[in-house]
């Protein structure tokens, strides 16, 4: 191991070597989407069940929270949302046998981010 400190090697040389693929990323991208939804929605469900138990007083927090925090988180949780969305199907495809060469790949990520890109940027104006 001081070896490799002692000339310069890296611990594990393929990190550095290897472009990581784009199926990858993007399928580590959908698990981590998927447990911040669950995450995001049940901390809705705990203020939802605070609120029901002191009369909807929580609620009044919300009146003074800025307009644009709440369209940021807004706009936040719903590209997470539709990215998981998009992805799962992708996802589907595949179950499918369908998509499977690696142009065919690459095509549908590009697709994704295009349709993630014009449905945030509809979703600001229509804000």
């Amino acid at each position: 191991m001081s070896r490799n400190y002692n000339y310069n090697r890296p611990i594990s040389p393929h990190l550095s070597v290897y472009l990581p693929q784009v199926s990858s990323m993007f399928s580590i991208w959908h698990r981590l989407s998927g447990v911040l939804l669950i995450t995001g929605f049940l901390i809705f469900l705990l203020v939802l069940n605070l609120a029901i138990q002191l009369d909807s007083k929580i609620f009044l927090l919300f009146i003074f929270l800025p307009t644009w925090f709440l369209h940021f988180f807004y706009l936040t949780y719903f590209f997470i949302f539709m990215y998981h969305a998009l992805n799962g199907l992708r996802h589907i495809t595949w179950d499918l046998f369908l998509f499977l060469e690696v142009k065919e790949l690459n095509l549908s990520a590009i697709i994704l981010v295009l349709l993630l890109f014009f449905i945030l940027i509809k979703t600001i104006i229509t804000l």
